[in-house]
């Protein structure tokens, strides 16, 4: 595997901690979009899903995009949503772990 392979075969999710308005989520998942591969059993994704971590002032949450915004996690995918999240606060998770 290279880099972005790994990520995506040992990642659980892409943790995006956001803060006031909400980046251009379309975008960034379209612009990085997960990988489409052939199987034994047919065409599955190969990506991570994202997670938004909402941070307010008197609330928070965590927001699953689902399978359909799964992107892949190349370094220019993870300087992008860097860029989109507050404080650069992107991180790829490993069961439960960050990394």
């Amino acid at each position: 595997w290279d880099l972005a392979g790994a990520r995506a075969h040992f990642g659980r999710h892409l943790a995006v901690e956001l803060g006031g308005a909400l980046p251009p989520l379309g975008e960034l998942v379209g612009h990085w979009p997960a990988r489409r591969v052939q199987t034994e059993t047919g065409e599955r994704a190969q990506g991570l899903p994202v997670r938004l971590r909402l941070q307010r002032s008197r609330a928070s949450a965590e927001v699953d995009l689902g399978d359909s915004a799964r992107i892949w996690p190349s370094d220019e995918a993870l300087r992008g949503w860097r860029t989109a999240a507050r404080e650069g606060r992107v991180e790829v998770v490993y069961d439960g772990a960050a990394a």
